[in-house]
Order: structure tokens, then sequence, then C-alpha cells
């Protein structure tokens, strides 16, 4: 079964909307209108745009790229949740 992912624009889309239809629901969305047509999307242009922002992200550890671990560590399994900034994120 494939299933169709949603087009939203961003001028149509409040967070209580996207909390509400998209969050809670566990479902994909793009969001259009965020970026101009021609934006390039590599780490100096999202530095720029995003670099005070901060996020959640999952820690794996960098045990989790040892060749002996893979196979031991599922899915979210060994990880910590951190939040930081955008651009202290190497």
């Amino acid at each position: 079964m494939v299933q169709t992912i949603s087009r939203v624009d961003l001028s149509s889309l409040t967070p209580d909307i996207f909390k509400d239809q998209y969050r809670k629901e566990v479902k994909p969305v793009v969001i259009t209108g965020l970026l101009d047509e021609d934006s390039e999307w590599n780490l100096p242009f999202l530095a720029e745009k995003l670099g005070d922002h901060e996020f959640n992200f999952r820690d794996y550890g960098k045990q989790r790229n040892d060749s002996q671990n893979k196979q031991a560590m599922g899915v979210g399994s060994g990880t910590i949740t951190r939040r930081m900034r955008f651009s202290d994120y190497e």
C-alpha cells in the first residue's frame, strides 16, 4: 500500500493544525512555501538559517558506528536525547 503524503502551504498552516493533523497522527507532510525554489540545502545555508535555533536530536554515541555493535543495537536503543543549537551540532 502506497501512502500519499500531503503537501500544505505554510500560509495555510497554523501550529494547532500541524499538531492536530500531523504530529498527533504521526502523519508525514511536505510544507511548501518555506524557501525560495533556488535555495541550496547545504550546511552553510542551513547554518545561516538555523544556526541559533535549538533542536532535539538523538545522540547514538560513537559506538553506534562500530561494526561489532551494529547487530546488537536496535532502532532507538542506546540513545540519549539532547538539545542544542544547530550551529553546535557536529
